[in-house]
């Protein structure tokens, strides 16, 4: 019922198909066999391509269970590549809260600028193609370095007639919501004020610099930016 509600795509989907196959086999009771476990490690692995598990954690797991050919160590393929449930907008919105990121540049030649992307693992190109079409294909698909999916608008234009106005109107609920909150503000400010006064850039880093994870993958602190823009504002 809730799944049909709230429907899953592409590869995750077919991580929550193998979850509830794990789940009602451990509340079952079954597969508790030696043979058994390895199946249930085999569907726990396949539920991502991409994992946060070492190498070292990896063989100690199949060592616990046994499992020494290479054929053994083979993850379940993700065979689910169409989309046959229609992508909702609230389907969107919940996929943006989960997988989206809103973000604000901070360029040392002063330059700030607002920026939205959707991260996706390889397989799961039709639901970012479905996404694109709905937001009146803006924006561009790109692989990533890790060989991932990127979806990413970054036209000032884009933002303020098609992102801007689908994401008002389909909130977000996560702690994103607070900073689209912040995204929505300075791309509005980047469309009425060209080009940005320094009292405008020190209120935009004073309001956002450190709003995703406290900045910390900022290559500068907050007051090494300030500088910066006070500096740049001196030598003209």
């Amino acid at each position: 019922m809730a799944l049909k509600q709230y429907p899953l795509f592409c590869a995750k989907l077919h991580a929550f198909n193998l979850f509830v196959a794990i789940v009602s086999a451990m509340y079952n009771k079954e597969k508790r066999t030696l043979e058994g476990r390895r199946e249930l490690l085999k569907m726990a692995l396949s539920m991502n391509i991409s994992t946060n598990r070492k190498e070292d954690r990896l063989n100690l797991l199949f060592n616990l269970l046994e499992i020494k050919e290479e054929k053994d160590k083979n993850l379940i393929p993700n065979t689910i590549i169409t989309i046959d449930t229609p992508v909702s907008d609230d389907n969107i919105a919940g996929i943006i809260d989960g997988d989206g990121s809103v973000y604000i540049s901070f360029q040392k030649n002063g330059n700030i600028n607002t920026g939205f992307s959707i991260t996706t693992d390889k397989l799961s190109m039709p639901l970012l193609e479905q996404i694109k079409k709905r937001l009146n294909d803006i924006g561009s698909i790109r692989k990533g370095t890790k060989n991932e999916l990127v979806y990413s608008v970054t036209g000032l234009n884009q933002k303020i007639d098609t992102l801007i106005p689908f994401i008002d109107k389909n909130p977000l609920f996560s702690e994103r919501s607070q900073h689209y909150d912040k995204f929505r503000t300075v791309t509005l400010l980047l469309r009425d004020e060209q080009p940005l006064s320094l009292d405008s850039k020190k209120k935009i880093v004073k309001l956002a610099y450190n709003m995703n994870k406290e900045g910390k993958h900022r290559n500068l602190t907050k007051e090494q930016y300030l500088k910066i823009l006070t500096n740049k504002k001196e030598d003209i």
